[in-house]
């Protein structure tokens, strides 16, 4: 795989979805009358639960931190996937589009394992691993691993991301 097909493919990896939280003094677990669990109606906030992840796709980004330029900006760390956040927590894209600024947020992770279809629009909160890849047999959730072996038929160039800032290498399609 060349630089241009991996940073293609970097540039799917996140995509914007509605994030759970929104502190003012940039604390995801301050409290008050703007944090916490939304209630996952028409808002598009997180609820916390149910089969989609905890994200209820179908709203707008109400309640949704950001955008930020970098997580620092609303005292957030910085992560690829959700392998780099708290296990309460899960990455998601808090840029403004076309940047991409991944954040852990407090919230429900996405049950979705390595090769199987997700939404590319929904893929954050989809995947297990936060990261849902698009490819020519359509998109797919890809996670860690050390050798191709690790990976699902059809995602088996085990990789390492150019400048994702991840260390791990990642199943990718062949």
């Amino acid at each position: 795989m060349n630089l241009l097909q991996t940073a293609a493919l970097l540039s799917l990896c996140f995509v914007v979805t509605a994030c759970p939280l929104q502190a003012d003094d940039g604390d995801p677990d301050a409290g008050g009358s703007d944090a916490g669990d939304m209630d996952g109606g028409s808002d598009g906030g997180v609820d916390g639960g149910g089969s989609d992840g905890g994200v209820d796709d179908g709203g707008t980004d109400a309640g949704r931190p950001g955008p930020f330029a970098t997580c620092a900006e609303g005292s957030l760390n910085e992560c690829f996937s959700n392998h780099d956040c708290l296990s309460a927590e899960l990455c998601l894209n808090l840029g403004a589009d076309p940047d991409f600024v991944p954040c852990c947020l407090p919230g429900t992770r996405g049950t979705l394992l390595a090769g199987e279809t997700c939404d590319p629009i929904t893929g954050e909160t989809d995947c297990a691993s936060s990261l849902c890849l698009e490819g020519s047999g359509g998109a797919r959730c890809t996670d860690v691993c050390t050798t191709g072996t690790d990976c699902p038929t059809g995602m088996q160039d085990c990789t390492f991301i150019a400048f994702s800032g991840s260390s791990d290498q990642w199943c990718l399609f062949e």
